[in-house]
């Protein structure tokens, strides 16, 4: 192809046709492709007479390799210039070439790029879809400018740079689906002075599961529901990956920031998928009085009953702590009981704003001491100050069931003996009190049973509650 826009594979307007070009066939040069295109072989911009740009225009399925060689640009210029491509598809970036992507989808197969070659988002914002990034390869997206990943997975095992060229604009990588990033790449964010450069999701409720050797890092900010399962790390302690989303995972984090902004909402950092040990590395930082941190508890053992978060650099308080109970059913709480939930290397500087804990833990209740951050500068503990049986635990057997159902029966009306409101009598408050706790401490009842059909003197109660009795119980069905 001669290297003008007049040198062009097409049809006339209106007229619809594809070719294929067969697995020992090259296309090669610069110029325009202007048609459908099934290609099986070899598509090259090459350096021209008249130029070295080759532009596409029209969908492709690829099944062999379209790219851009030394010194040559393949550009694709159009919103239909789709493609899909089978698991030996590639679209390539030789040493010294550029792929430009434009408005376009670009579903499986792989991109690549050799030297310095690079596939470059500089234009409208295009969609990567279910494919891979061959190791050593580079995607850079410029400054103003956004990337979409979407589809169930995207392996990359080469370098997305977002802001690749160091401006001072907003940039994004935005993520259209629940996707896992796999491979053993990283997404660098390159935020320049106070403009954000950031992953985030046009839908709040989707998830981004970062993968066991993945790393997202940099300069930049993560919102939305993101499960780190790699590792996400800031560039220092003054240039953060800020969190302004759910973020959970049992990996590595460094030189974080759980935060709050109006624009993106307030940070959440819930360590594990359940329970877990998490590393922490150079700054950990709880910047916002709207920022949470979520520890569960359900028994001794850290990492596996409780969490922990283990610091060998600086930890700085703020914030919200929220205590989860996790009821296993194989944890008998005492008074005493203590909790390392955070150690540094360093002395641990702040503390939370607000603490938020159960009352209720393994079909006790528990009360709580303040949390100490004295005993040890170095670490943070939680300790239970009292354990008592269940107010709707009538028989003080460590788990709410139909015998305290046949027990507050008995009592109703009658004494105090089943009294789960504290004002003295068993009455029908206690009921709805005994309905709220019914199942724990019995996992098979809380998980499989309904609650058990009341006597006579329950539907005499309950001919109360449909009269509205004391005018805030629910109506009867």
């Amino acid at each position: 192809m001669g290297g003008n826009n007049q040198t062009f594979i097409g049809v006339f307007p209106g007229i619809s046709f594809e070719f294929t070009q067969g697995p020992d066939h090259t296309i090669r040069g610069a110029g325009v492709i202007a048609a459908l295109i099934i290609n099986n072989g070899t598509i090259r911009a090459e350096p021209g007479t008249n130029g070295a740009i080759l532009r596409i225009n029209r969908p492709q399925t690829n099944n062999g390799l379209i790219g851009a060689g030394a010194g040559a640009t393949l550009r694709f210029d159009s919103n239909v210039s789709d493609t899909t491509q089978s698991a030996s598809g590639v679209i390539f970036a030789a040493d010294g070439g550029r792929v430009e992507l434009g408005v376009q989808t670009i579903t499986g197969g792989t991109l690549q790029t050799t030297g310095s070659g690079v596939i470059a988002v500089d234009g409208n914002t295009p969609t990567l879809i279910d494919l891979t990034i061959a190791a050593g390869s580079a995607v850079n997206v410029s400054g103003g400018r956004n990337l979409r990943l979407a589809g169930s997975t995207i392996t990359n095992n080469g370098t997305i740079t977002l802001n690749s060229n160091s401006v001072s604009s907003l940039s994004q990588l935005q993520l259209n689906s629940n996707l896992a990033l796999e491979g053993t790449g990283e997404i660098v964010l390159n935020g320049m002075g106070t403009q954000a450069v950031w992953i985030g999701f046009p839908d709040l409720g989707r998830v981004l599961t970062n993968g066991a050797d993945h790393t997202i890092r940099g300069n930049g900010l993560l919102e939305g529901k993101i499960i780190n399962n790699g590792r996400i790390e800031g560039d220092s302690d003054t240039e953060k990956m800020d969190i302004y989303g759910r973020l959970s995972g049992s990996d590595a984090l460094k030189n974080v920031d759980i935060g709050f902004s109006f624009q993106f909402g307030r940070g959440t950092y819930a360590p594990g998928e359940s329970t877990a040990v998490v590393s922490l590395e150079g700054s950990f930082t709880l910047s916002s009085s709207a920022s949470t941190l979520e520890i569960e508890i359900g028994g001794l053992t850290a990492g596996t009953e409780f969490d922990q978060l283990t610091s060998a650099g600086t930890v700085n308080l703020g914030g919200t702590l929220d205590v989860i109970a996790l009821d296993r059913g194989s944890y008998v709480p005492i008074a005493g009981d203590r909790f390392e939930v955070i150690n540094s290397t360093n002395a641990i500087s702040g503390t939370f704003f607000d603490t938020s804990f159960p009352d209720i833990l393994d079909a006790r209740s528990v009360a709580w001491l303040p949390v100490d951050y004295t005993t040890d500068p170095n670490k943070v503990f939680l300790e239970i100050a009292t354990v008592d049986f269940l107010s709707a635990d009538f028989d003080e057997d460590f788990d709410v069931d139909g015998d305290d159902l046949a027990q507050w029966e008995g009592d109703y009306g009658l004494n105090g003996n089943s009294d789960a409101d504290g004002d003295g009598d068993s009455d029908g408050a206690d009921f709805l009190t005994w309905q709220r706790q019914f199942g724990l401490g019995v996992p098979s009842l809380a998980s499989s049973q309904t609650v058990p059909e009341p006597s006579a003197i329950v539907l005499l109660f309950s001919t109360f509650c449909c009269l509205g009795w004391e005018g805030r119980l629910a109506p009867c069905d």
